[in-house]
């Protein structure tokens, strides 16, 4: 997958991310890949931009010893997965479990909230009778979600 931000000071980040079955462990070999990818990149003129950040992931399900050592040469940089940087050119290497927690990290807020109107409907579901709830019914539960959503 490839996809290119720009960022506040107009500087390009190009994100380059390899996804592997969930058989693959993220292994010396995948990051040597990675690594290729890096050095065809930084090869070609119309790439080699100083205003481009490029940042390139390798995602498995498991990540193997020999690459997890790599994270130590980099952790003054304070980002996580990080494996080398050669220029302006960083490669990551994470597990599917580093993108599910980095996730949930940062949008717990949300996270929360669906947890509170969830339990919030299901309360109002629960005291109703066991028949199916009438539109009006559920309208009635969707405008005090929403309600307590506002407040």
């Amino acid at each position: 997958m490839y996809t290119q931000r720009i960022q506040e000071n107009s500087d390009s980040e190009m994100l380059i991310v390899e996804l592997k079955a969930p058989s693959v462990k993220l292994s010396f070999e995948v990051y040597t890949q990675l690594e290729k990818y890096v050095h065809t990149i930084r090869k070609e003129p119309r790439f080699n931009s100083r205003n481009c950040n490029w940042k390139f992931y390798a995602i498995c399900a498991e990540i193997e010893d020999d690459v997890k050592s790599k994270y130590k040469n980099f952790e003054d940089h304070g980002k996580r997965g990080l494996v080398n940087i050669i220029e302006n050119f960083e490669m990551y290497a994470l597990s599917w479990a580093d993108i599910f927690q980095s996730f949930e990290a940062r949008h717990t807020f949300l996270l929360d909230k669906l947890k509170i109107d969830r339990t919030q409907a299901l309360r109002e579901l629960e005291t109703s009778e066991n028949s199916p709830p009438s539109r009006a019914f559920v309208d009635e539960i969707s405008n005090k979600i929403v309600t307590s959503q506002a407040i």
